[in-house]
């Protein structure tokens, strides 16, 4: 008896065996096993498509048009080729596990270094979960950017360059020194750029990292009590908005002041900037000093900003006149908030930190205030900015020019 099923079998084995030979069928049941790996190298073959594209625009660049050979027009000459748009992954879909997402990541930021982005620069756009706050504590301190999460995109606010870091860390010093001259150093704690996380956020602006924060080292509050911003390549109406937010948002409750130093960069910062501005404000009281220190008046740009701000922190206030100077004043609440101003006050709160964590920090601020060189309450700080401008303007300085003229 013939075996219909035998020859059914045979018949399919023979077809499949015909389909497998063909490519649209082929690259369809070979996309299942291809698919995680193409997503994996889709950031970096691309970024590597761009950088090449770059070398090559700058090779011909390079060569002057009299060294070009003449060549006329013909029908197989194509037009000039248009440069692509920057290459902006979404969310980083299927890059498999945070190692690899964070590799992807620095390499998309070495091409934005490598290019000369102008910022603010989208590094990855449509974040629609909390995997932001953990990329922007990867990318905190990396190759001295700095980035923010703002309506569900990562950007690149800030490029790494020696007068930013020069006019943060004169500031730093000149905070440091004066609480160590008042004998009170293990008062202060200075947090760095570290990440003010808002635990809960998914998609919208939900971190900030200051380019300095201090804070009283025994507070109870997770907030520093002064933070810093320096807008070299940010714009001013971007520290505007950020201020807003540190001193009105209600999970910043613990931050007294921001200080703001904005320079007007010169030929995209080639050029040593001339106009400088440093503004301070409060909780509170809005725009408290607005001094330009620069070499030249700031702008009336900036001046009506500083206006703005004011007003968006008090509203219907007066406009806000900038001053000429080199100094502003750090009050002590700014700068150790929740610190009592009477001594026996703050003894007492010290007595109430035995048995915790924090009794050795508390024995190290009880024994500063014993010493004989204490001054409590702490004068006000005054920042001499001319210090720091002196500090931004030898950044430009070529110490190898210098020494051979």
């Amino acid at each position: 008896m013939f075996d219909w099923g035998s020859m059914f079998t045979f018949r399919w084995d023979r077809m499949c065996a015909y389909l497998s030979t063909l490519p649209n069928v082929r690259r369809v049941w070979n996309e299942g096993a291809r698919h995680k790996s193409i997503r994996q190298v889709t950031v970096r073959e691309r970024t590597k498509e761009l950088d090449m594209e770059a070398q090559r625009r700058e090779r011909r660049a390079k060569i002057r048009p009299d060294d070009r050979k003449d060549r006329s027009p013909s029908k197989k000459s194509r037009p000039p080729r248009v440069p692509s748009e920057p290459f902006v992954p979404s969310a980083l879909e299927g890059l498999g596990d945070s190692e690899t997402q964070t590799e992807a990541l620095y390499y998309l930021v070495d091409h934005h270094i490598r290019s000369d982005s102008d910022p603010p620069v989208v590094l990855v756009r449509d974040m629609d979960d909390s995997r932001h706050l953990d990329w922007l504590e990867a990318l905190g301190g990396y190759n001295g950017i700095r980035c923010r999460a703002v309506d569900g995109n990562l950007l690149i606010v800030e490029f790494p360059s020696k007068g930013h870091e020069s006019a943060s860390t004169m500031f730093l010093r000149g905070i440091s020194s004066s609480v160590a001259l008042a004998g009170l150093d293990p008062l202060l704690r200075t947090d760095g750029s570290a990440l003010l996380r808002k635990q809960g956020a998914r998609n919208k602006q939900s971190g900030e990292q200051p380019d300095q924060s201090f804070s009283y080292r025994l507070s109870r509050s997770a907030m520093p009590s002064l933070v810093l911003e320096v807008g070299w390549s940010e714009t001013m109406q971007s520290l505007q908005e950020l201020t807003v937010r540190y001193l009105t948002a209600p999970d910043r409750q613990g931050i007294c002041a921001v200080v703001l130093l904005k320079f007007e960069l010169v030929n995209r910062g080639k050029d040593p900037p001339r106009s400088m501005i440093a503004v301070v404000a409060r909780r509170g009281l809005g725009v408290t000093e607005a001094v330009s220190f620069g070499t030249q008046e700031c702008s009336a740009v900036t001046r009506d900003q500083v206006t703005l701000l004011h007003q968006a922190l008090v509203p219907q206030s007066e406009p806000f006149q900038v001053t000429t100077g080199t100094t502003i004043t750090v009050h002590t609440t700014d700068l150790l908030y929740g610190a009592k101003d009477n001594v026996n006050d703050l003894l007492a709160d010290l007595d109430l930190l035995e048995g915790t964590p924090l009794k050795t920090a508390a024995a190290r601020v009880r024994e500063a205030l014993s010493a004989p060189n204490a001054q409590w309450p702490m004068p006000n700080i005054v920042v001499d900015l001319a210090m720091i401008r002196d500090a931004v303007l030898e950044s430009y300085v070529d110490p190898l020019t210098e020494s051979a003229e």
